[in-house]
């Protein structure tokens, strides 16, 4: 039975959800150009040295102050990781899947970043037809799945595309 880790949903939903985002970006850019406008208009408006202009400064500067620290936050944390994630499955749907047949080792959950993704690995080892040896392949399982149900000493026939796991099939060692 083939087990699949990613869908065609997930792209969809990423790509929804990256939607949104720059939506966001774009609408507070919007809003902020709009305040800075009305500030420049009332500090334009008012007569030389009026006790009013601080008022008008600091409105800016406050403005101007919280819009960037609410959009790097924004960007730096949210935006990115979709942006990333958005990335990686377009370069599942997209690239070139290889087929690979191995026995499972062992499960890290230590953390490799790849593109931006936080991922965990998994250790199979692998008949190298070159060096008429095996060798250990570090397969990368997306950090929000869950491992999967596999033993060691099984026997796996699975999918990747650029070493991170797509969809996977035991065949011996059940």
């Amino acid at each position: 039975m083939t087990n699949t880790i990613y869908s065609d949903s997930d792209y969809e939903n990423v790509k929804k959800q990256r939607k949104h985002y720059k939506i966001f970006i774009y609408v507070s850019l919007g809003i902020y150009l709009a305040i800075s406008i009305v500030t420049l208009l009332y500090y334009m408006s008012l007569p030389y040295q009026s006790p009013k202009i601080s008022n008008a400064k600091l409105i800016q500067f406050l403005v101007t102050g919280i819009y960037i620290i609410v959009l790097y936050l924004f960007l730096n944390l949210k935006y990115r990781r979709v942006n990333c994630y958005y990335k990686i499955l377009g370069y599942i749907n997209t690239g070139i899947i290889e087929s690979n047949y191995g026995e499972f080792v062992c499960f890290e959950d230590t953390v490799e970043v790849k593109e931006g993704v936080d991922f965990k690995l998994m250790k199979m080892s692998e008949w190298s037809h070159k060096k008429s040896d095996f060798f250990e392949r570090k397969v990368l399982i997306d950090r929000e799945k869950d491992f999967p149900d596999i033993k060691k000493g099984q026997k796996v026939k699975y999918l990747t595309q650029g070493n991170i796991l797509i969809e996977y099939e035991i065949v011996e060692g059940e």
